[in-house]
């Protein structure tokens, strides 16, 4: 069983010769590449080149075939999977959101949620503004799924909720593609 502590990334992230398909053709192989703490690194390509199976292995739904995938100095399929996912959070083209208010979708598991971090968190996402301009703020219903939101909105909401959560790594899978400037 994986047994290593991560208290918070010191290094950074490597991928040495990572392969990777799903039963037929390789979606990639031999890829490798570090991304050091505190820098971003934006992976570009068409639809079906692999960028979101490379967010599922970054957020560790699946290990590689070939290859390590290197956190710090510990191996990631090395570090308890509870650990990580603390640590990380992804956020993806099409998040999921409840039908309850902004709070309670930004805040989730947290209650009571903490307005200070819910303004700070919807704030750095660019989210506040438009909450701001909803007749009940932050208590506004979203609908089933978000549905009472543009798509650019409920990406922002995605990611308020992963940095309320304090989520020390990101990994955006086509997390702003609705984004409206």
């Amino acid at each position: 069983f994986p047994s290593h502590d991560i208290s918070g990334l010191q290094v950074g992230i490597h991928l040495e010769n990572v392969g990777f398909h799903y039963g037929g053709d390789w979606i990639f192989r031999g890829l490798s590449f570090s991304i050091p703490k505190g820098k971003t690194l934006a992976i570009v390509g068409p639809s079906g080149s692999g960028k979101t199976t490379l967010m599922n292995l970054l957020a560790r739904f699946y290990d590689p075939q070939e290859g390590q995938i290197w956190v710090d100095k510990a191996a990631l399929t090395e570090l308890r999977l509870a650990d990580w996912r603390q640590k990380t959070a992804l956020v993806s083209q099409d998040s999921l959101l409840f039908n309850d208010t902004i709070a309670a979708n930004i805040g989730l598991s947290s209650s009571p949620n903490n307005p200070e971090r819910l303004h700070a968190a919807a704030t750095q996402a660019q989210a506040f503004e438009f909450i701001q301009d909803q007749v009940q703020g932050f208590q506004t219903m979203v609908g089933d799924n978000g549905n009472r939101l543009s798509g650019g909105q409920k990406q922002r909401i995605a990611l308020a909720r992963a940095l309320y959560h304090g989520a020390e790594i990101l990994f955006l899978d086509e997390a702003t593609s609705a984004w409206i400037s």
